[in-house]
């Protein structure tokens, strides 16, 4: 029998109104009559709540809610991301993150770089379903002014953007390269939901430009700075959770980096996209053997290009596929491409959109491949590098190594150091708003379930219900 969970968060909010119990349990009576319902709440209900003893029922959750103040996400009740977290820690199937929004890019086929009214027209349509999603989940939680920026055009002006052309010049093209480069140092260190709506903000407007007659002279780049800023948005939509709608993001950068000839970009769209096609959860054997088929399709092209960082990312990338299938041989014999391909890179000649590629990164991923072939001492020592060596802007990408530090320690059955990192990992997954961190935990939580009743195993429930996200 699972012990009690209280909940701080209920009796913090009645505190700052410098109410009793009862008083709440008033409040709420006063809003229930107000909608004609008769059940009433009582000052033993709410206590049972705050101790954990019961949660609050759909009925009640929405006037606990209004009566407080705060949004059910930020008291930690009702039917959100606390109840999934709960369900998804009990159920024993892998974690499926695919929601495919309306008007989204069909699952085959990358778009024709020519078209781009077809292309804009379903952006728009990812765009919309994201951030319909994106509102419900964080609004509560980071206040409505980082979601809803006032500076964002809306729906109309964005269309008529598409439909007047805007002439471009080598400044501006300057000036819309180092917004990537910003918002994705930003989103390494603050998180995807304080980035969002810039980032497909700057997307509407790149591909706007790109739609329009443009001097022959900066198309090619502007083409490549777009195709930047979709796989920028993609990987955005993938820590919010929105896997549909990074797709659509990765089809409309796949297309565009065609159109400007740009082959290293172009493979790592690619690489990502098979990345994105393994789910970022562990994998299945048929996930792995597709996301080969597209990573061959992008070494081809990284040969072709002058990035010795993506082909030793690409490298890397492969390796984890083979993990996935259990080739030790080949995931270590690919690690070594990486690593000697990365060692002769020089990273003052190598694009933006790469730079965060370095021996710290490769580190972890050679973490991840060893935690999947079940080789946890060389794992362990793997990642405790990568920790070690990562920047200080690097601070959502610890959740990660956190997360299969943590692993190690299961498949070594040291489950109260286990417990301890997954915690630390929940910590930055909540600092950063990162849901797929935080899923991420959740699935290392399904690995535990033969020590359910342990006393750190029950201190990482709490914490996961508890979750903010």
């Amino acid at each position: 029998m699972r012990g009690k969970v209280p909940n701080p968060r209920v009796r913090a909010a009645r505190r700052e109104h410098g109410w009793t119990r009862q008083r709440l349990a008033d409040q709420m009576n006063e809003l229930l009559a107000r909608d004609g319902r008769h059940r009433t709440a009582t000052a033993k209900l709410v206590g049972k709540w705050e101790d954990g003893e019961s949660r609050p029922s759909g009925y009640y959750a929405p006037y606990l809610a209004e009566a407080l103040g705060r949004a059910q996400g930020q008291l930690g009740i009702g039917a959100g991301h606390n109840a999934e977290v709960a369900a998804l820690a009990a159920d024993p199937r892998p974690v499926v993150l695919v929601q495919l929004p309306e008007g989204a890019w069909p699952s085959s086929g990358v778009p024709d770089p020519a078209d781009y009214g077809t292309l804009v027209a379903s952006l728009e349509a990812a765009r919309n379903a994201m951030k319909r999603r994106v509102l419900l989940r964080y609004s509560a939680t980071l206040g409505a002014a980082v979601i809803l920026d006032p500076v964002l055009p809306s729906p109309a002006e964005r269309a008529a953007a598409t439909q007047r052309p805007s002439r471009v010049d080598p400044g501006l093209l300057d000036e819309l390269a180092s917004l990537n480069d910003t918002y994705s140092r930003l989103d390494r260190r603050t998180g995807a939901p304080s980035v969002v709506d810039s980032v497909l903000a700057h997307l509407d407007r790149v591909a706007g430009l790109l739609h329009a007659e443009q001097p022959g002279a900066v198309r090619p780049r502007l083409a490549t700075i777009a195709a930047d800023t979709g796989q920028l948005a993609a990987w955005v939509a993938l820590d919010l959770g929105e896997h549909g709608c990074a797709d659509a993001y990765y089809r409309f950068a796949a297309g565009a980096a065609g159109q400007a000839g740009d082959a290293p970009l172009h493979a790592y769209v690619l690489g990502q996209m098979a990345l994105a096609r393994m789910g970022y959860t562990p994998k299945a054997p048929d996930d792995a053997r597709g996301a080969l088929e597209l990573l061959g399709r992008a070494n081809g092209l990284a040969e072709r290009g002058p990035s010795v960082s993506t082909r030793a990312w690409l490298a890397a990338a492969t390796a984890e596929a083979y993990a996935v299938l259990g080739d030790r041989r080949v995931t270590l014999a690919t690690l070594e491409v990486a690593e000697r391909a990365l060692d002769g890179a020089r990273p003052a000649e190598e694009p933006a959109w790469i730079a965060f590629f370095d021996h710290a990164a490769l580190d972890r991923w050679r973490g991840v491949c060893l935690v999947r072939l079940g080789q946890s001492d060389a794992a362990e020592a793997a990642l405790s590098s990568a920790l070690g060596r990562y920047g200080a802007s690097f601070v959502r990408a610890r959740a990660g190594a956190l997360t299969e530090l943590a692993t190690t320690h299961v498949q070594r059955q040291e489950i109260d150091q286990a417990c301890v990192l997954a915690g630390q990992a929940l910590d930055v997954a909540e600092a950063t708003k990162s849901y797929r961190n935080v899923r991420r935990v959740v699935d290392l939580r399904r690995q535990l379930a033969p020590w359910r009743d342990s006393p750190a195993v029950r201190d990482l429930d709490e914490r996961l219900l508890a979750s903010v996200l």
